[in-house]
């Protein structure tokens, strides 16, 4: 039972992990200076917006989302991040339902 609840809560770390690793190598085109004011990253739901709009950059311009200077203020929606967490620790489950099905089945 222990041992399940360990390798539960490492999937969620894992989930965590790639919800920020995707926002983090995610890049933004911004087109003017309300899409500066609005910097909105996450995936596969927005969970972050951050207020760039101090900045005067040339028109297009691609921004990581979190790389570089943060703006102020910056907003975390959290109901958002859990939610993208629990998308990508649901698919980790069932990856790893699928493989200890199949390792099973090759077992036998």
């Amino acid at each position: 039972m222990k041992k399940k609840f360990l390798l539960h809560i490492l999937f969620i770390i894992i989930a965590f992990v790639i919800v920020w690793i995707t926002t983090a190598s995610q890049k933004v085109e911004l087109f003017n200076k309300d899409d500066l004011r609005t910097l909105s990253c996450g995936w596969p739901f927005e969970f972050a917006t951050n207020d760039q709009s101090s900045k005067d950059p040339p028109f297009p311009w691609k921004i990581s989302c979190l790389g570089g200077e943060w703006g102020s203020p910056i907003k975390i929606h959290w109901p958002q991040l859990v939610v993208d967490v629990l998308v990508f620790y649901a698919l980790i489950v069932f990856i790893w339902i699928a493989y200890v099905a199949l390792n099973n089945k090759i077992r036998r």
